[in-house]
């Protein structure tokens, strides 16, 4: 009698050839591990490209199909208004507003075309001896993270962002801290923790009280309150960070409830403001949920986003649904997203929202928090919810989905 044969029950593990999604306040990008890069969106200030702009912001101009906008790419980073890139042969390339070569203050100077930035060049080859550690960029700044722990920026600094002491915008790539173990730009403020001690520290725009110093005066220079954190956030007018015991703080504007209050507000009001940080781990499972948590990065945006051992809570901008929690409005409370079935968050990858910001520094822009979400999973699949103007020519959706639908892929990916 022969033996019977072994039947194996492994799951299959699906290989994604996507290598990235991010997002500005009305772009979004998807960058293959072929090196093509896709972007979709408004493009207010010309961030596809590909050598053209749209004249106004939001969903009224959103051109819902995919685009290719580069080739030979290698990774993306996104701000308000300005992209950079770098290419496979080693070469940073920018597109969008030109406040991130600290050459100008207007919103007036675009560059369309994918370009040269040789400031960034510049700098990289001078300090060959070095590796990049972190990239990250807000508002119309970038800030990069060298292997000696240095902290450098170069671009637009109206607000003092730049912890150099001064409000001049900066266009050469200027070192602004030493021993630093990461950092955030958010929406022309930077926060960033010192690598010996843990210790937060903050510098620019505290207009609606971001920075958490009990004022609205903003910082050119790095200001600190003692504070140990392990990790840390902005959003469009608000910042967060969790301490060593794991409990998430606050502060700045929750117009859109993105600070856990429970006032669920979408009328734009400077009173909606704090100027202290407040502890808003209410609604999280546990008092160390957030500890070492990474996964919520909304620069221009205001909501937060968090993975909690299988679930993914959130909380804020929801006006059209793009929170996935089946319905719209804005949420204060943590709240669980509703995932695709079968799926948890050990397979989400990123969660971006493209569209309208809400709140007192939009209102003459229209934001109104009318947004799109999109989610990368690993395995390779992309998700949509929202407002269907931002994806309805790729899926033939013609109203706002609350929940995710998935999202079809450019075909030269």
């Amino acid at each position: 009698m022969f033996p019977l044969p072994i039947i194996s029950k492994t799951n299959k593990i699906v290989q994604s050839n996507i290598q990235k999604m991010t997002a500005n306040q009305d772009v979004i990008y998807l960058l293959f591990k072929s090196g093509n890069l896709y972007v979709m969106g408004s493009n207010q200030y010309g961030t596809y490209g590909n050598g053209r702009a749209l004249t106004g912001a939001g969903n009224a101009n959103a051109i819902s199909t995919w685009s290719l906008s580069a080739t030979g790419v290698k990774d993306i980073w996104t701000g308000s208004g300005c992209s950079v890139l770098l290419l496979n042969n080693g070469t940073y390339q920018y597109c969008g507003l030109n406040r991130i070569l600290g050459t100008v203050s207007d919103v007036s100077t675009i560059t369309t075309t994918w370009s040269n930035f040789t400031a960034l060049n510049s700098f990289i080859t001078s300090h060959s001896n070095l590796t990049v550690k972190k990239i990250h960029m807000g508002g119309q700044a970038l800030g990069i993270l060298m292997s000696d722990d240095n902290l450098y920026f170069i671009g637009y600094n109206s607000q003092g962002q730049l912890g150099t002491g001064s409000t001049s915008n900066q266009s050469s790539v200027v070192l602004s801290r030493n021993n630093v173990s990461d950092f955030i730009l958010g929406t022309i403020l930077t926060l960033c923790i010192d690598k010996s001690t843990g210790i937060m520290y903050k510098a620019g725009w505290n207009q609606s009280g971001q920075l958490g110093t009990g004022d609205g005066s903003s910082r050119t220079t790095w200001t600190s309150q003692g504070t140990a954190v392990t990790a840390l956030w902005a959003t469009a007018s608000a910042t967060m960070f969790v301490d060593s015991t794991g409990n998430l703080w606050g502060s700045g504007e929750y117009t859109a409830g993105q600070l856990n209050n429970n006032i669920n507000l979408v009328t734009n009001s400077t009173s909606n403001l704090r100027t202290t940080y407040l502890n808003i781990t209410a609604g999280l499972p546990t008092s160390t949920s957030l500890l070492g948590n990474t996964t919520s990065d909304s620069t221009t945006q205001a909501f937060q986003w968090y993975k909690v051992n299988t679930d993914v809570y959130v909380i804020g901008q929801n006006l059209s649904g793009q929170m996935s929690t089946g319905s719209t409005g804005n949420i204060s409370t943590f709240t669980k997203m509703i995932l695709p079935s079968g799926y948890n968050a050990y397979a989400v990858q990123n969660y971006v929202q493209v569209g309208l910001v809400a709140g007192t520094a939009n209102t003459g822009a229209g934001g109104d928090g009318s947004a799109a979400g999109f989610m990368l999973t690993n395995d390779g699949k992309m998700w949509c919810c929202g407002d269907y103007r931002y994806f309805s020519a790729v899926t033939g959706l013609n109203t706002n989905q609350t929940q995710w639908v998935q999202l079809p892929l450019p075909a030269g990916g």
